[in-house]
């Protein structure tokens, strides 16, 4: 919130972890720790923040490790970490010498080398808890006993414990809690309590959570109607019908909501066993035993364990001597704002309270309000009148509650909520969601009050809470649903459309597991530098596309990112990608596939069958019920024979074996082939080599990755302007003259030997910024055609001949197989060209279509967005929601395409899998439901509809709706032209300035063209 109110922010955190609390602490330590096994008590959907609802995949009540877990992905998602400071401990908060002026605050702390320093800062926010100081009381005769006497602050686990007689004193939800599970271990335990307590279940009516049933507005609005007497009597009449709360010894002399409830799901059964026996207070300690209140006696206590609370001061305000707190009151305004600082509220206390509820969204509230008055926003009381709001909720707590350390900071969570909103500007009003959704307005007022609710307006609201609102009860019941009726899928290769396939296999819901035959993610852009199978990136690989359209449709990259990415920053974006969606845990290293075939009840079920060999090189066999094979097709390279080959003395490799320029230094080396590898390896070369000579046989136009303005190449031109409009209206001799022209301009392709005969969409295109200056100065020398090798060297198709050659690389491509499926008979390959429907799916499998080929595309674009579109239609018709065309249908649509590309390309093999970006994209997103729909998306913001028409078609686009639409797709989209200057200049400054005059008059005069070209499309279309 800091950062969303573009605050200078920094927090110091004395230890060297983030999750306080949270974060379980194993050896004893003046830090506040849960207990290893704690699981919260506050269902996830209620305890999460407003804008971060949980993984669907996260239990209800999350273990401890997950809250944690949780916590962090909430801190990487919003690049929290670098503003916290790690061993920073405070020493001593102070108003500074021009308080008066400034609200300033002088902080005193010892850095992470120990060095004691001051700062002064214009706000402070204390979040350090109440559970630091251990409330430990004093009985007679304790300091005779010998036995162990310690507070729940300093228990662990149960090791240690085992065969003990404990006594567990205090029946909170840490006594219960360790009670319970010493009663699995213990020789016996006894749990002491002094008045007793109603006992709450996490399980609710019908299996869900008790905090979702309870904690919503419509419970709030009874309450305020019906007499407490009733709904007292009500709810212990309830509580007592799953266990008689006299007969276990636990009833209360107080009412239900005159003290805070306990959480256990688990403590009758315990008592009914007779592992947990309950007993009144202590009355004295024996020196080996314990007396309690009704006289009964423990002859031999081993162990005590005091469940007893905290007490909490302000010692770290100025030391105390300020605010002084007596039997834990505290007058604080909204349990966070000390009247003492009125004049300015500069300080303020978050977290202090005990909630009958979730205390993470009630933080998160009162730091909004801490901030909106901060930036000015909203004014607060008087001293007076604070005071006077102090006080009446004292009253109210002391009238309503029994006396104890704990209820002097008690609020029930709706209204506590409400009142924060209130005064934030952000409050619920129930009739203006009505008239946006009488659905949203029931599930406000009826569904659980979780904090989303209070991020659909007021300062700083959030486009995706709406849809986080409608999404708690599949999110809740998601985790409830039985694993064993998903339907189970393998993906082969843990590489750039691996990931993606199974990050969109957890999203609909599916049992997934991934097959790595390496030892890590990446596929081809995990650099090897040893010779292998594998596929594999030169050391000094760029990526040809940008990375906004080489990103995954959620998770765009960080702006500091290189606009074209060296293959180790792309690597780490996969790295990053697949831990920012836990896609880890599913991925199976070192299994290698070996045969994947239908499965015998294939014609009923879909299923295959795969054979293969796992980590530990064991032959096995599983069945699924859908596969992608995600494993590339730059396996298996091509190696063209040529005569007098067999007799050359020098060394002739593959690029694919080609790592980088060592061992080349002052070598004649001769690169084969004109495409992306083969221009990279020569220009590589050039530097180092005696000389590089570059063999063509029809040469290719050259296009730079620094288009005009020096913005990047494909983000100019994948559009859908130049796509849709442009391409369709002008004809494909006038448009390649154009672009022909543009390119010659830079460097004459015929002068420089490189002009093909073909025009430039008849080929896939070369991307490459260095060549030119690399044949200009003579390191890099174009030849025709090897004709024949020499015993030392070569002779070009031309005649001229290079006497002495060392080395040759052959950059002539790929072939590819299916020998994985069914031997290779039921996917035949003949010269690259294969069947399958969308480049995807096998025709003789359209009757279920559980087999689908992912990434097997050579696209005017990049591969990543369009492997993962294809994954999103696979498992839409995996899961039933959309059904694929007929097999006839599916066999005209694969005879379509065959001669679109045969009329169009020059024949190759590598012209088999030819696809446009934007036209495929769209394509397969109709089929996944999720097609750009310009009309709808001007009717709500035109100028965004602009920013798709005539900015970028970046995957995001296809996020915008549809299943699993994405709430921060719009957002990112409008970030996506900052992102890429920023990754240029590196400056905030200049990307305010980048734009030149002329740039800015040329791209206004586009704009409008391409506005009334919108407009007049629209308007014959609707």
């Amino acid at each position: 919130w800091g950062k969303l109110y573009d605050v200078d922010v920094i927090c110091f955190e004395a230890s060297d972890k983030i999750g306080g609390l949270w974060r379980y602490k194993s050896t004893e330590t003046d830090e506040s720790s849960v207990m290893k096994s704690t699981v919260i008590n506050t269902s996830k959907e209620l305890c999460s923040y407003s804008d971060f609802p949980p993984e669907p995949e996260m239990a209800n009540y999350m273990h401890n490790t997950e809250m944690l877990r949780y916590f962090q992905m909430y801190a990487e998602h919003y690049d929290l970490i670098k503003h916290i400071k790690f061993e920073h401990k405070v020493g001593n908060i102070e108003r500074a010498s021009n308080y008066e002026t400034t609200g300033r605050w002088t902080v005193k702390y010892t850095d992470n080398n120990g060095e004691e320093k001051h700062d002064t800062f214009d706000g402070v926010l204390l979040c350090t808890g109440h559970h630091q100081f251990p409330n430990i009381p004093h009985f007679e005769g304790q300091e005779k006993f010998n036995g162990k006497i310690i507070h729940s602050h300093s228990y662990k686990d149960h090791r240690g414990y085992e065969d003990k007689v404990i006594v567990c004193v205090g029946v909170g939800n840490s006594g219960v809690d360790v009670a319970v599970e010493m009663s699995r271990v213990g020789k016996q335990v006894y749990l002491s309590t002094r008045k007793g307590t109603w006992l709450f279940n996490r399980v609710y009516d019908y299996g869900l959570p008790m905090d979702q049933t309870i904690n919503c507005r419509v419970v709030d609005f009874a309450r305020k109607i019906v007499p407490g007497s009733i709904i007292n009597y009500v709810l212990e009449r309830k509580l007592n019908q799953r266990f008689n709360h006299e007969l276990y010894g636990l009833k209360p002399k107080h009412r239900l909501f005159s003290a805070h409830p306990t959480i256990n799901d688990e403590l009758p059964n315990r008592i009914i066993s007779g592992t947990v026996r309950v007993k009144p207070d202590i009355k004295r300690f024996t020196e080996t035993g314990v007396v309690f209140e009704d006289g009964s006696e423990v002859e031999h206590v081993d162990e005590v364990i005091l469940s007893t609370g905290y007490k909490f001061h302000m010692n770290l305000l100025e030391s105390g001597n300020v605010i002084s707190i007596k039997n834990n009151r505290v007058g604080f305004y909204k349990y966070m704002f000390p009247p003492e600082f009125s004049d300015h509220n500069t300080f303020a206390v978050i977290g202090l309270m005990q909630t009958v509820g979730a205390i993470m969204p009630a933080g998160e509230m009162q730091i909004r309000l801490f901030y909106e008055v901060f930036s000015g926003g909203v004014k607060l009381p008087s001293r007076e009148e604070m005071e006077k709001d102090v006080q009446k909720k004292i009253k109210a707590n002391a009238d309503r509650y029994v006396d104890s350390l704990r209820h002097t900071i008690q609020v029930d969570f709706v209204p506590f909520m409400d009142e924060l909103a209130e005064a934030i500007g952000c409050d619920v009003k129930l009739w203006e969601i009505f008239k946006q959704g009488p659905s949203l307005a029931y599930k406000v007022f009826f569904g659980p009050n979780s904090s989303y609710i209070y991020r659909l307006r007021g300062p700083h609201p959030w486009e995706g809470a709406k849809q986080a609102i409608e999404g708690i009860m599949p999110r809740t019941l998601k985790m409830s649903s039985m694993k064993g009726n998903k339907k189970k899928v393998l993906v082969v290769g843990a590489g750039a459309s691996g990931l993606p396939s199974i990050r969109w296999a957890l999203l609909y819901d599916l049992d997934v597991v991934c097959f790595e035959g390496s030892d890590d993610i990446g596929g081809l852009w995990r650099y090897k530098p040893m010779e292998t199978e594998e596929s594999s990136v030169m050391k000094s690989t760029i990526i040809n596309s940008s990375k906004e359209m080489s990103a995954y449709s959620d998770f765009p990259p960080e702006d500091t990112m290189a606009n074209y990415m060296h293959n180790t920053e792309m690597y780490r974006y996969f790295k990053m990608y697949a831990e920012h969606y836990d896609l880890l845990k599913y991925i199976k290293f070192h299994y290698v596939v070996k045969n994947v075939e239908r499965a015998p009840d294939y014609k009923t079920t879909g299923k295959w069958n795969v054979s293969y060999v796992d980590n530990e090189g064991k032959e096995k066999s599983e069945a699924f019920d859908g596969v992608l094979l995600c494993n590339g097709h730059h396996q298996f390279p091509y190696m063209p024979k040529f005569e007098g080959q067999e007799k050359f003395k020098g060394r002739i490799i593959h690029s694919h074996s080609y790592k980088d320029h060592k061992g080349y230094e002052d070598k004649v080396c001769v690169c084969v082939g004109v495409g992306n590898s083969g221009i990279d390896v020569a220009v590589e070369l050039s530097r180092v080599a005696k000389q590089a000579y570059l063999v063509s046989r029809r040469g290719t136009w050259v296009l730079n990755r620094v288009f005009d303005y020096g913005m990047p190449l494909d983000q100019e031109n994948n559009n859908r302007f130049r796509n849709d409009v442009l391409r369709r209206i002008v004809p494909p001799s006038v448009t390649n003259w154009f672009i022909e022209s543009k390119l010659n301009q830079r460097f004459d392709h015929a002068l420089y030997g490189l002009k093909p005969k073909h025009r430039i969409f008849e080929a896939h295109p070369t991307v490459n910024d260095e060549l030119p200056n690399r044949i200009i100065s003579g390191t890099v020398r174009v030849k025709p055609n090897i004709k024949r090798f020499t015993e030392s060297g070569v002779i070009f198709e031309d005649g001229t001949e290079v006497d002495h050659v060392d080395e040759v690389i052959l950059s002539t491509g790929y072939k590819f197989h299916f020998t994985l499926v069914e031997g290779g008979k039921l996917i035949p390959v003949k010269d690259n060209e294969v069947s399958l429907f969308e480049f995807m799916f096998p025709l003789e499998t359209a009757d279920h279509n559980s087999l689908a080929i992912i990434g097997l595309i050579q696209p005017l674009g990049s591969i990543m967005p369009i492997s993962e579109m294809q994954a999103r239609v696979f498992f839409e018709n995996l899961t039933g929601g959309r059904k694929l065309p007929s097999k006839v249908e599916m066999g005209q649509n694969i005879k379509c395409k065959k001669m679109a590309m045969e009329a169009r390309y020059i024949k190759s093999p590598r012209h088999t899998i030819q696809v446009d970006y934007i036209p495929y994209m769209d394509e397969l997103a109709k089929m996944a439901g999720c097609e750009v729909d310009l009309w709808d998306e001007f009717k709500k913001d035109p100028i965004f509809a602009y920013k798709i028409f005539c900015g970028p078609n970046v995957p995001y686009v296809y996020r915008l709706r549809g299943p699993h639409a994405w709430s921060g797709a719009k957002k990112t989209i409008e970030g996506v032209e900052y992102r890429t200057k920023l990754a240029t200049c590196g400056s905030k400054m200049k990307v305010m300035e980048s734009h030149c005059a002329c740039h800015n008059m040329m791209m206004t005069a586009v704009s409008i063209i391409a506005a009334l070209i919108l407009a007049v499309i629209l308007y014959r279309i609707f």
